[in-house]
């Protein structure tokens, strides 16, 4: 796997896990098709989908993230943030003028102090939060570099703040550290796997759904015809997502949103 991105890998599990399933389920129906099954719908399991949806998702990362070694599970980190510390030989001013020349393409609004005789130069940058969250970068951010110019040298100490609480950790705090580095001239493309905590809800929900759903065929009518009834909470919940995903732009985000619809779909597709 050419990147080692948490969120990478996790979507890259998922991906193989939902098709995985999605076989199963359509040959498990193959030889034994459903017969005589009606659609229920009860808002209360509607409701209940939709609120087990997150402990559910935390268990599941719990153990992905064990299989792919993606560390432990982190989870309810209020403002995580990313430091870094490089020495660069370029001058104050060039240095200076490279991040602010990223900090606009991102972008922040920044302010830039000069100390020390101008050896030393304070910029503390900040974004605000977007009014709908399709995006890592939509969030609310903080931060600040110190530079410090020393026998030709530069020292570069820089701080990156998400402001606002990460549900359950999934690649953030990489991402955080990506973008910091890009911001400090470490990198010279920003590139990162988008992540975002509805659309795993979304892809975990509609996974355990059709698991049901196949293991259950012709045994209980009742728990079939209730499982559209979590396939449309799962349906709700990726609708959230629609917007992260087509903007993510990323092949993973795309397959993975894809065979959550198709994941959705089966046990509708197939009581006809």
């Amino acid at each position: 796997m050419n990147d080692h991105e948490v969120g990478f890998r996790l979507n890259v599990t998922f991906i193989g896990i939902g098709f995985l399933l999605v076989l199963y389920s359509i040959i498990t129906h193959l030889l034994h098709p459903l017969d005589g099954i009606r659609f229920l719908y009860n808002p209360l399991i509607f409701m209940i989908s939709i609120f087990i949806s997150l402990p559910i998702t935390m268990i599941f990362l719990i153990i992905v993230r064990t299989i792919v070694g993606g560390g432990q599970l982190q989870y309810g980190i209020k403002n995580p943030k990313a430091q870094k510390e490089i020495i660069l030989n370029d001058s104050i001013e060039d240095i200076k003028n490279r991040i602010v020349n990223r900090l606009n393409k991102l972008p922040f609004h920044y302010k830039i102090d000069y100390r020390n005789e101008n050896k030393e130069i304070w910029i503390v940058f900040t974004k605000d939060k977007e009014n709908f969250i399709s995006k890592f970068l939509a969030h609310a951010f903080r931060g600040s570099i110190i530079i410090n110019e020393s026998n030709n040298r530069c020292h570069l100490k820089g701080e990156l703040i998400l402001l606002d609480t990460v549900l359950f950790e999934t690649g953030e705090i990489s991402i955080l550290s990506k973008i910091l580095a890009y911001i400090l001239t470490c990198s010279e493309k920003l590139v990162f796997t988008d992540v975002s905590s509805t659309f795993d809800m979304a892809f975990v929900l509609s996974v355990l759904n059709l698991l049901i759903w196949s293991i259950g065929h012709n045994q209980s009518q009742a728990l079939i015809g209730y499982s559209y009834t979590v396939s449309l909470a799962s349906l709700s919940i990726l609708a959230f997502s629609i917007k992260f995903i087509i903007q993510s732009k990323t092949w993973d985000n795309t397959v993975k949103g894809v065979l959550a619809f198709v994941m959705i779909l089966i046990p509708f597709i197939t009581i006809f």
